[in-house]
C-alpha cells in the first residue's frame, strides 16, 4: 500500500471501469474490489439508505460472509436515527465499530467476533444537499487504523460514491414499471412511434410517460433522458 500513487489508482480504476458495463451495481462492485485490493482489507460492502423506508440496504458485498451481511441490514451505523444524526454532524468522519455503541450489540458478539472480524469502519455518503446516501464498510485485518491507511480510506471511498450514487439514483428514483420500460427504449433510441408500436399503446399514451419521465428524472430532453438512462443503469 505504502507507494500507491494517485495515477496508479487512477489506473486501476479505469482498468475495471473497462471491464464492467454501465450497470451501477456492477461498477460498484468492480470499485469495492479495487478498494480491497488497494487497502489491504479482508472485506469491504456498501449499504445504501433509500428515502422510502431509511433503512440500511446492502446492495454490494466483497469478502464478507452471509451472516456478517445479516448484520449490516439489521444493525450496523444508520440503523437508528440517533446515529444518523451523528453522522450528518459530522458527514466525513471515520467510525471504528469497536469503539462505538455497536460493540456492546448482540451481533458484534454472536456474529462478527466468531467470524473472525475484529476491528470494522465505516464512512458516510453524502449527498449534495447535505444528506447520508449510503455508508462504506470496511473489515480492517490489522489491530490498529493507522493515518496512511485513513488516508487511502478517503481516496477510494470518495471514488466510490459516484458509483454508490447512481445505485442510490436508481433505488429512489419513483419510476414505475412501465416508465423504466419506456426509458430503456428511449436510451436505445426508439422513437415515440415506435414505443407505441413495440409495447401495444397508443402514442399519447406513450407521450404520456415520457412526460412523466422527464419530469421525475429532472431531465430537459429527449437527449438528455437517455443519457440519464445510461448513466444510471437503466
Amino acid at each position: 500500500m505504502v507507494g500507491m500513487t494517485n495515477t496508479t489508482i487512477e489506473a486501476m480504476a479505469q482498468s475495471f471501469a473497462d471491464a464492467t458495463d454501465q450497470h451501477p451495481v456492477r461498477r460498484v462492485d468492480g470499485a469495492l474490489q479495487l478498494s480491497q485490493y488497494v487497502l489491504k482489507v479482508d472485506a469491504i460492502a456498501l449499504t445504501i439508505l433509500p428515502a422510502s423506508d431509511g433503512r440500511p440496504h446492502l446492495v454490494s458485498n466483497i469478502g464478507y460472509e452471509p451472516g456478517v451481511v445479516g448484520v449490516y441490514e439489521k444493525e450496523w451505523f444508520g440503523a437508528t436515527r440517533r446515529r444518523i444524526s451523528r453522522h450528518v454532524s459530522d458527514p466525513s468522519g471515520i467510525y471504528p465499530w469497536e469503539r462505538s455503541e455497536f460493540i456492546d450489540t448482540e451481533y458484534v458478539n454472536e456474529t462478527l467476533k466468531p467470524a473472525g472480524y475484529r476491528n470494522g469502519i465505516t464512512r458516510p455518503l453524502t449527498a449534495k444537499n447535505g444528506s447520508i446516501f449510503g455508508f462504506i464498510h470496511t473489515n480492517i485485518a490489522k489491530p490498529s487504523f493507522d493515518s496512511r491507511t485513513q488516508e487511502m480510506f478517503r481516496e477510494t471511498v470518495d471514488r466510490l460514491a459516484h458509483t454508490a450514487w447512481a445505485v442510490h439514483v436508481r433505488m429512489t428514483s419513483g419510476l414505475t414499471e412501465r416508465e423504466r420500460e419506456i426509458l430503456a427504449l428511449i436510451r436505445d433510441g426508439l422513437s415515440n412511434p415506435e414505443i407505441a408500436e413495440r409495447l401495444y399503446i397508443s402514442r399519447r399514451t406513450v407521450a404520456t410517460h415520457v412526460d412523466h419521465l422527464m419530469r421525475k428524472t429532472g431531465t430537459r430532453s429527449r437527449a438528455h433522458t437517455a443519457a440519464w438512462a445510461v448513466r444510471y443503469g437503466f
